[in-house]
């Protein structure tokens, strides 16, 4: 197969020049796909590697934060939206303990005592999954329609809307539209915020400054713990107050949505590669070592890569993703985002005061704030290590200590669950330090590593689709199963026991291993067909030329020393 023409990197080329590019590369595609359909595919790491060894894939970590601060910056503030979504989502499943919610949209049971109907409590929560999943379906085309920036205002205004359906529920009803809205939002944010880290952010720290959109989350669950806490030893009727607390974050999620720039890999699929020059331009233009011109070169190849592969195929654009080598993409873009309800979120995270106050703590809230702590501090670590050790054996590692302490809780609930109710709070701890150094962040990571370019938001929406619609399974039967007499605390959560170690078994075999990789480069291990455990020690044509590139200047380091 014929390469197409590499563009001078003396020179900046225009938009035409590289819409020419893309067209001819395009064309020398659609005509050799009728005679060798598979052969372009197995050329994709010689063909797109030619372009050049970007600066940023030749820093180590640390170097690449320092060396980058302002996107940095910029991915970091991007993952200030999750702040707002661990809150809501943390207080909306905690809130339900509260007197006064209780009060508000419960009623007297046949012994007289206020409570909440079990169904109402099934669907305060599982409704929201409904609606992630209808919002990861309905806006990944907008997400690529309009574009990164255009979602980040968008999912705001949602949450506000959320925010004030909230401050003036009356009826059940209407506290299930508030988590419609909420579970919308999700759907959609989760289609593109690590979407819009992982265009911008330099490679070397790319799962780290990913990583943020976890911490936040975090963050906002252990804020909404901590206000509920306090919440709690208020009047009953002053409820509310947990819920006007959200301004603030909100406030500070949309001044981050209105300054952040527009995604340039977004723009360069739009053809508009001047646009495309200025943001790369604003946002690493200070930086010495980084060639705006030789990176934006690298982009239209890959969106040139992507346009022909899919000419190949010629499969339509959703249709597209569960084609070949996609559709292992898609597998393990949701297979970890999966884990985390699999493993126990829905009872040790989202009904925790829930479940806390039927093993017989009197103020299961301050169970919350001491998972919480432990949560924060230890997905700040895991901004680190997801670097250092790399996501495949954080998550399968991980997966192993929560299994393991899920165990442990289950067993003890079952047999005393009213005399072992600190000691389950110990061990909620220690799984939350397993799975807030793992799964947590990984889940979000993966789901936007692994996607091809011009497939990355319709993967990540279709993998909302079904992570969310198991979700909203396990949402649901958790409290119906803590309150059936066969179940109760410690026989549902064995139940997640099985169905954390299923999922596990299927990441060790389907889940690769992304560290430190370019994205043509997992374009090459994907095509190649590299089984998941070997993706780590598998070369590549762009790893290959750069073991020469710094073969060769360390020779040449040498002999200029012995000179």
């Amino acid at each position: 197969m014929t390469s197409p023409q590499i563009i001078s990197q003396d020179h900046p080329f225009s938009d035409e020049k590289a819409e020419d590019v893309m067209l001819s590369g395009l064309d020398q595609t659609k005509e050799f796909a009728a005679t060798d359909p598979t052969s372009h595919i197995e050329d994709v790491g010689k063909e797109v590697s030619q372009v050049s060894i970007t600066p940023t894939t030749q820093l180590g970590f640390w170097a690449a934060i320092t060396t980058y601060k302002y996107a940095a910056l910029l991915c970091f503030m991007a993952g200030l939206s999750g702040w707002c979504d661990g809150y809501e989502q943390s207080m909306s499943g905690s809130i339900i303990a509260l007197t006064g919610f209780i009060h508000q949209f419960g009623a007297p049971n046949s012994a007289g005592k206020w409570a909440l109907k079990t169904n109402d409590v099934s669907l305060f929560t599982s409704m929201k999954n409904v609606a992630a999943v209808v919002g990861g379906f309905t806006m990944s085309y907008p997400v690529d329609r309009f574009g990164r920036k255009f979602s980040f205002i968008f999912m705001n205004i949602l949450m506000i809307a959320c925010c004030i359906t909230e401050m003036f529920a009356q009826t059940p009803a209407q506290w299930i539209a508030a988590r419609l809205i909420d579970g919308f939002a999700v759907g959609m944010a989760t289609c593109f915020i690590n979407v819009y880290v992982a265009e911008l952010a330099p490679t070397p720290a790319r799962g780290a400054l990913m990583a943020f959109y976890a911490f936040f989350n975090n963050a906002g669950s252990f804020c909404a713990s901590v206000g509920l806490n306090v919440v709690q030893r208020l009047p009953a009727e002053k409820w509310r107050n947990i819920i006007y607390s959200q301004w603030v974050l909100l406030g500070l999620a949309a001044a981050a949505a209105l300054w952040i720039p527009e995604s340039p890999r977004w723009l360069v699929g739009k053809g508009r590669i001047e646009q495309a020059r200025k943001v790369l331009t604003h946002v690493y233009g200070r930086c010495d070592k980084y060639d705006i011109e030789t990176e934006l070169e690298r982009m239209v190849y890959e969106v040139e890569y992507s346009k022909k592969e899919k000419a190949i195929r010629a499969s339509g654009s959703y249709r597209d993703v569960f084609r070949g080598t996609n559709f292992l993409r898609l597998v393990a873009s949701f297979l970890p985002y999966h884990f985390q309800a699999a493993v126990g979120v829905p009872i040790i995270s989202i009904y925790s005061s829930y479940f806390f106050g039927l093993v017989g703590l009197s103020n299961p809230f301050n169970a919350t704030v001491a998972t919480g702590v432990t949560q924060l501090v230890c997905c700040i670590f895991a901004v680190y290590l997801v670097e250092r050790l790399g996501r495949r054996t954080l998550v399968l590692g991980g997966g192993i200590g929560c299994i393991c302490c899920l165990i442990a809780m289950g067993t003890a609930a079952k047999v005393a669950p009213t005399k072992s109710a600190d000691g389950l709070v110990a061990l909620a701890c220690l799984w939350y330090a397993f799975f807030s150094l793992s799964i947590s962040p990984l889940g979000y990571i993966y789901m936007a590593e692994t996607a091809t370019v011009s497939l990355r938001a319709k993967t990540s929406g279709i993998a909302i689709i079904v992570c969310q619609g198991m979700s909203f399974a396990y949402n649901y039967i958790v409290p119906i199963c803590l309150a059936a007499p066969a179940l109760g605390t410690g026989g549902t959560v064995l139940l997640f026991v099985a169905t954390a170690t299923c999922v596990w078994i299927l990441i060790f075999f389907l889940v690769p291993e992304t560290r430190g990789r370019s994205f043509t480069e997992l374009d090459e291990l994907f095509a190649r067909r590299i089984p998941a455990w070997k993706f780590a020690k598998t070369d590549t044509e762009e790893s290959r030329l750069r073991k020469e590139i710094q073969a060769s200047a360390t020779n040449a380091a040498a002999l200029s020393s012995e000179v």
